[in-house]
């Protein structure tokens, strides 16, 4: 990749030796753009790094120069043109892959001294947030600013919107199914909407019952669905992530990033519907609401009603989302979203795993114990997010975020199967629960603050990141579990027992309060240093203090536990050419809180350490790109039985995880796409209490792979074809039973009809396509997750 130049006073010159060689046409290829309203400064970075080309500027003329942002399709010259356009600045090109920008001549405008182009972006897939393209050049994640991945240490993947579209992911499990070293634990979660995931062996979550940990544009969250709809992105950050985002598990971080307002008008309306009554449509807008474009807005609507292969399970989901961005003045700009959402949701249940075996009973048999009327609980969400930058001048810019959210959960479960319960010689089921929890509530606070800058001692640049945050979660409300005895009930032979669901108000009557917050502060420190164009450091720090408390009464006389810890993060990069890189990264990270002892001492914090090395590859000018990833991670402070006791606990446990992972993504031709990945992770407790000494951790298989391809027949005709395989997974922590290996086969096909300026997309995907039984996960070693059957999903989207 070519590197964009900066120099603002020499550029003078360069302008002056530039001019006189007259104008060369620029190479005519076109490529996708998504340049959101920025500097101009800014903007002329990101075209550099999409494009290829290397810009020559004087700082002067751009100071204060904003620009609106464009989305579309464009060659580089048609780029400049709509960027620059009535600004007071031009541009000349001096080679293929070289251009001046200046300011216009006096007596003139940019308008007029530009070269005559017309400028009209091809009509695009959706909105300004669809790349067109299976790979991304630039994610924020990993480093908080927008720094190539070429140049990034680390493996960071990206799931773009090309990719949730050709696939018409729905959920986050089906969005991550092609990525390297992600599997889905217990089920995957609540809801489809709220999914738990493994990460190089480790969960993203404690339980699958509470939903896993996700990042939405930078917060922390857990339990508020995700609308696929509106999603613009999601960024995968392989390995701890403590640095710059606190308290995280030590697999990774998975950073969902949402849509934004764009001056650019466009209109989606998309109806999807499928087998086991799946209906959802997506309504989504935006554009502005000002002729200078400086009041902005996004309006995205999706509503999706789901049934399953299970009689009596569905999830069902309603989400709006109004926002809005105000370009204040050429340096300042603030965002506003907004975000309600309800879901309805029935709880998933597995087969059960008798005598180390999976029962042989029919995937979709629901082993209730009475039969459902109503869905097992829902939630409403509401989501309040701002966001405000200023930009001091074209080296330093500040940015504060500040976020609030708000769940309120109801949920029964009644007489579901407890496995360990099921006798396994005759199958008969000796106890069942009821578990209720109406009317929780769970609230979080969040706010950031970053200031970022770039500058030069004795000629080596530096790029730097300094920060703090604060985000404080509140969980509170009554929970019931009500055992019951003596059920007689066979799990080969079920049948339906009378026995009722309690109702919200005896569940609130006679349920134990629970309540639990978590208070943390971290101030970070990173620093970017390019060596040379060549050789690039990351360099950072964070120190974190964390409060947390929880009890099962307001009264519980507990003191919040306190942690607090240092982590550092170190990594190189070497890229001997444009096309090649390779690093080396070390990261620690500061885990969740592990509770309190039985004599009620707080449990040592889970922390854990982690080494990769890897090299990373663009091919065809960037269309194209690899990376190869070498791991050692290990995690410390897992609570497992004391051996003096084995009614109590010890913090003493440990697992580590190592493997190989090696992704591409991107295009092989202009019309042939794919994506391609095989993880190798080979995993093991490396310190228990609990006879599990040595043995894998569960629902991570040794090897995994996929394979997925799209071919353009036409420019409007569309063919693709995928495989995901896994190979065999411990069921337990025991290693005492296995989940089997599996092949899914995926297809789709999509047509697209031209109609002016707007387009009509039929599309239909069948996954699954050879209709093969298989498990996907275990849930504590209890019970086995069937995958879906063979499933249909058609799709008409219409788009102006």
């Amino acid at each position: 990749m070519k590197k964009f130049t900066w120099k603002p006073r020499r550029s003078l010159l360069a302008l002056a030796i530039l001019s006189a060689t007259g104008t060369v046409l620029a190479e005519p290829q076109t490529h996708h753009l998504s340049i959101a309203p920025q500097s101009m400064s800014d903007a002329l970075k990101a075209l550099a790094a999409e494009t290829h080309i290397q810009i020559f500027s004087d700082g002067d003329a751009l100071k204060g120069k904003q620009s609106s942002g464009i989305q579309g399709d464009f060659t580089a010259r048609e780029a400049l043109q709509k960027l620059l356009t009535g600004t007071g600045l031009t541009y000349i090109f001096t080679a293929d892959d070289a251009v001046a920008v200046k300011a216009a001549e006096n007596g003139s405008n940019a308008t007029s001294t530009l070269p005559a182009v017309t400028v009209e972006g091809k009509p695009v897939s959706d909105l300004d947030s669809v790349e067109n393209t299976y790979n991304r050049k630039n994610a924020s994640t990993a480093t908080k600013t927008e720094t190539p991945l070429m140049e990034t240490p680390g493996t960071v993947n990206v799931i773009t919107r090309k990719q949730i579209e050709d696939r018409q992911s729905w959920t986050p499990d089906e969005a991550l199914k092609y990525t390297a070293g992600v599997n889905s634990p217990s089920g995957g979660g609540r809801t489809p909407y709220d999914q738990a995931f493994i990460l190089r062996g480790f969960s993203t979550g404690e339980t699958g019952d509470i939903g896993g940990f996700y990042y939405r544009d930078g917060f922390r969250m857990s339990g508020i669905p995700i609308a696929m709809g509106n999603v613009e992105r999601i960024e995968l950050l392989k390995g701890p992530a403590s640095v710059l985002y606190g308290r995280a598990e030590p697999g990774g971080l998975i950073n969902v990033v949402y849509k934004k307002p764009q001056a650019t008008p466009h209109y989606v309306l998309e109806q999807q519907f499928g087998n086991y009554d799946f209906y959802r449509t997506n309504v989504d807008a935006t554009g502005a609401l000002t002729e200078d474009n400086k009041v902005l807005y996004r309006f995205n609507l999706q509503n999706v009603n789901s049934e399953s292969f299970v009689p009596y399970v569905e999830n069902n989901l309603l989400s709006l989302s109004p926002q809005l961005t105000w370009n204040i003045n050429d340096r300042t700009q603030i965002n506003f979203q907004l975000d309600y959402s309800r879901t309805e949701f029935t709880y998933p249940q597995g087969n059960p795993v008798i005598g180390g075996q999976i029962a042989d009973v029919p995937h979709e048999r629901l082993l209730e114990l009475y039969k459902p009327t109503e869905p097992d609980g829902h939630s409403e969400n509401y989501v309040a997010a701002v966001d405000l930058t200023h930009q001091f001048n074209d080296n330093w810019k500040l940015k504060w975020n500040g976020l609030y959210a708000n769940q309120e959960l109801n949920w029964i479960r009644g007489g579901r199967v407890t496995i360990s319960g099921i006798d396994p010689d005759t199958g008969i089921v000796d106890r069942g629960n009821i578990i209720a929890e109406p009317n929780n509530n769970r609230e979080w606070w969040f706010t950031q603050l970053n200031l970022t800058g770039s500058f030069v001692t004795f000629g080596i640049k530096h790029t730097m990141l300094m920060g703090f945050d604060y985000l404080r979660e509140r969980f509170h409300g009554p929970q019931l579990f009500i055992p019951l005895n003596g059920l007689n009930y066979n799990v080969f032979s079920p049948r339906e027992l009378s026995i009722p669901r309690p109702s919200r108000e005896q569940a609130i009557a006679g349920g134990d309060w629970f309540e639990q917050s978590n208070d943390w502060f971290g101030i970070y420190l990173q620093d970017q240093v390019d060596l040379t164009d060549r050789l690039h450091l990351t360099l950072g720090g964070r120190y974190d203090n964390a409060d947390n408390y929880q009890g099962y009464s307001p009264e519980d006389a507990q003191r919040p536990v306190n942690n607090e810890a240092l982590n550092p993060r170190y990594g190189i990069v070497y890229q001997p050419f444009n096309w090649l890189s390779t690093y080396y990264q070390y990261q620690e990270s500061f885990g969740t809180n592990n509770g309190r002892s039985f004599d009620g001492k707080p449990f040592s914090p889970q922390t854990a350490q982690q080494h990769e090395i890897g090299v990373k590859t663009e091919f065809f000018g960037g269309a194209l790109s690899s990376n190869l990833a070498i791991f050692h991670l290990t995690k410390q402070n897992l609570l497992t039985t004391d051996p003096d006791n084995d009614s109590r606990q010890r913090a003493i446990g440990e697992a580590a995880s190592r493997g190989i992972e090696w992704d591409v993504a991107g295009r092989l031709t202009e019309r042939l796409s794919l994506i391609a990945a095989y993880t190798y992770t080979d995993t093991e407790i490396t310190a228990d209490n609990d006879g599990n000494l040595g043995k894998k951790l569960p629902n991570v298989p040794d090897s995994s792979g996929n394979l997925w391809l799209t071919y353009d027949v036409t420019d409007s005709f569309k063919v693709g074809s995928g495989a995901y395989v896994a190979g065999r997974r411990k069921g337990d922590s025991g290693n005492s039973w296995d989940l089997p290996g599996y092949v899914r086969m995926d297809a789709m096909a999509a047509y697209k009809f031209r109609i002016g300026r707007s387009a009509l997309t039929a599309q239909v995907n069948v996954n699954n396509v050879l209709d093969k039984e298989y498990y996907v996960n275990s849930n504590a070693g209890l019970a086995a997750y069937p995958g879906a059957p063979l499933t249909v999903l058609g799709s008409l989207r219409f788009e102006y």
